[in-house]
């Protein structure tokens, strides 16, 4: 006879609440404890910010992620936000966010601008439904020109607590 498993078992984990990114805002001494970056070329600045003192600058051909510390749900999500600072140029510059989930699938996002001024990615509507969220990676590809980067500030994912 196969053995019975309590039924506690077969439950779903629970959702987490509150902010699971770790210094989404690059505000601490240190940021780089909490996101990986591809070399010292990505730096904490002060020169430019969406809020706080600091912001995260992403120089071409490189990038920063970080690996969340519990996986989440994608049911789970209340919110998933980042805001960018392309530059200001006549023609547009590339940013690529990319969302690994658990099962090393991916959902990546191409954000383009030319304006040189902040604004807000709302990841949420291209996430992929049934999948837990493990990382996000934030890129600035060598197709953009020399001399530019992208600004990062305020990446935040909030889980729902339900």
């Amino acid at each position: 006879m196969a053995k019975m498993q309590p039924f506690w078992y077969f439950l779903p984990p629970p959702c987490p609440s509150g902010e699971q990114i770790l210094d989404g805002g690059f505000e601490s001494v240190n940021p780089f404890v909490y996101w990986t970056r591809s070399s010292i070329n990505v730096k904490q600045t002060s020169y430019t910010k969406h809020s706080g003192i600091y912001s995260c600058e992403v120089p071409k051909d490189e990038w920063i992620l970080q690996t969340l510390t519990e996986a989440i749900l994608v049911k789970c999500v209340e919110s998933f936000t980042l805001w960018h600072q392309l530059g200001f140029t006549p023609y547009p510059l590339l940013l690529v966010v990319t969302i690994t989930y658990t099962d090393n699938s991916t959902t990546v996002i191409n954000v383009y601008g030319t304006d040189g001024y902040w604004h807000e990615l709302n990841i949420k509507p291209y996430l992929t439904v049934g999948k837990a969220i493990k990382q996000i990676l934030c890129s600035y590809p060598v197709s953009n020109p020399s001399g530019t980067c992208v600004s990062l500030d305020d990446v935040s994912l909030i889980g729902s607590g339900e």
